[in-house]
């Protein structure tokens, strides 16, 4: 192959993927295209209508949801228990700030791992010690830009359910 075809064929996958990752960040903004997870002790986030869910653990004292895209690559996990697992040790250098999400005191951090990649980590406070579960801890690694916002997006829909009469 000449270096004009080679070029050219480089040219249209990076097109490629510069489209693949707009859908995918339009898919996770549409509102149409996003349905309601309801996870363990009443809570729920909205995820992209292409991400699964599934229940991961198997024991009793936490629940662990994984979210995963249609390649199979898991872009969230969702613990739901009274001791969540500490920091990585890689989140020293990360961008760390207190929020709240679905009216909860949270604390989140960002931090690149590796050279294209994004991790993050955040942890919601649900109850005062008392109670289960105590917190929801959500967290994320070696995701592209894109699919990084959708998880933070999935992230920040995290709230609990009305009560049904």
């Amino acid at each position: 192959m000449s270096a004009h075809h080679i070029r050219s064929r480089k040219n249209w996958v990076i097109l490629g993927a510069i489209l693949f990752g707009v859908c995918i960040e339009c898919v996770a903004r549409e509102g149409s295209s996003m349905k309601t997870e309801t996870l363990e002790g009443g809570y729920s986030v909205r995820v992209p209508g292409t991400i699964k869910t599934n229940q991961t653990s198997t024991v009793e004292d936490f629940m662990l949801y994984s979210m995963i895209d249609l390649h199979g690559k898991i872009v969230l996990q969702i613990y739901l228990g009274n001791f969540p697992s500490r920091p990585s040790k890689d989140a020293d250098r990360a961008v760390q700030s207190a929020t709240v999400i679905g009216g909860f005191s949270a604390t989140s951090a960002q931090w690149p791992c590796g050279k294209a990649f994004h991790c993050g980590d955040v942890r919601v406070r649900l109850l005062d010690g008392k109670g289960w579960p105590c917190f929801a801890h959500m967290f994320y690694s070696k995701l592209s830009k894109d699919e990084a916002d959708i998880s933070q997006a999935i992230i920040n829909s995290f709230a609990k359910e009305p009560k049904s009469k």
